[in-house]
């Protein structure tokens, strides 16, 4: 283990950069100084707050996290020293550190791309339960200050993002989850579903919300990001939805992240082949359609969530599903044929 440069990191070859302020988060908090505070003393509390907030890191150079070379112990007591420091900046690195390395776990976990260290934070109740009380201590702190605030984007208001990814399946992460829920914010439900998916958890109360998503007349994202969710965590009820909602959908991407979703059940599927080829037909997409160039697709705006938009992106999902369908037949095929070949 190399020794600790005098900046408290670990020293690298290959420094990492972390962008960490935008022109934008700093045009939010100005909007909120002029529109949401009232009195000098506030006024001037607030541009307090905002010349702190430029005196902090925003940078980060290196992480010890994404360290190959770095051990789990050591790690641990980097991150344990680092918030145990009583010093915010040191805090507020580490969280930058955590929430890059939540990101890149998360891409890993959906596109299966390269993982970085898989680190062994779970072993470590004591940092979960700092990073719960260090958010409800900066939300109750924020809610006495400033009352339209949420576009800001400290380092600590990305710690329900780190719980998520770094314990999945955690009891306590799952209760958290749920007591921030607000489903009268208009990023509701979609905030809670993503925190949801990361988190693996598979529970009645999260399929819930993911089938009321999906079956109401909110916002079309909202209902993708539900259908797929009931993809990924199955269960008979949210099987059920998928058709339901598959047979009422005029919504050609919707009804494309559906039958991806109904896929995903496997071999459940094939009863109902008939109707997914029904739906794609009326979508313009046969046996015969060729896969898309994605030339006109959107790109779901978070770095760690990616879902394709556009007729090309549709069409895809559309051949692709009719192609697992057809391997699947052919399987089941060849496995009745053996099963009814007489037995020596």
């Amino acid at each position: 283990m190399n020794t600790k440069s005098t900046s408290g990191h670990f020293p690298t070859n290959n420094p990492r950069t972390v962008k960490h302020v935008s022109i934008f988060t700093l045009v939010c908090l100005l909007m909120v100084a002029s529109s949401s505070v009232s009195g000098r003393t506030a006024i001037g509390e607030l541009y307090g707050e905002l010349r702190s907030f430029l005196k902090k890191p925003i940078e980060v150079e290196y992480s010890a996290i994404i360290d190959f070379e770095v051990t789990d112990s050591e790690l641990l007591d980097y991150v344990s020293a680092a918030r145990f420091s009583d010093d915010s900046e040191k805090v507020d690195e580490i969280l930058v550190e955590l929430f890059d390395y939540a990101l890149l776990v998360n891409v890993h976990r959906w596109l299966n791309t390269q993982p970085p260290p898989i680190r062994n934070f779970s072993s470590e109740p004591g940092l979960r339960d700092f990073l719960i009380q260090l958010w409800f201590f900066q939300q109750e702190k924020l809610e006495s200050e400033l009352k339209s605030y949420e576009e800001v984007r400290f380092p600590w208001t990305r710690i329900p993002k780190i719980l998520v990814v770094l314990f999945p399946r955690d009891r306590e992460v799952h209760d958290f989850v749920w007591s921030i829920h607000n489903p009268a914010e208009p990023t509701e439900p979609a905030a809670t579903l993503l925190l949801l998916d990361s988190e693996e958890f598979q529970t009645t109360k999260a399929n819930n919300l993911r089938i009321a998503t999906l079956l109401s007349d909110g916002p079309e994202i909202f209902r993708l990001i539900a259908a797929r969710s009931l993809g990924r965590f199955q269960s008979l009820e949210g099987f059920e939805t998928l058709l339901v909602t598959l047979r009422d959908s005029d919504n050609r991407s919707l009804a494309s992240v559906i039958i991806e979703a109904i896929i995903l059940y496997g071999y459940s599927a094939l009863p109902h082949a008939l109707e997914i080829h029904e739906v794609a037909e009326r979508f313009g997409v046969a046996e015969g359609t060729e896969l898309a160039v994605l030339t006109d697709h959107v790109v779901f705006p978070t770095p760690y969530d990616l879902t394709f938009f556009g007729e090309d992106a549709s069409t895809n999902r559309f051949v692709s599903a009719l192609r697992d369908l057809e391997r699947m037949t052919v399987n089941q095929s060849k496995l009745q044929t053996r099963a009814e070949e007489p037995q020596p």
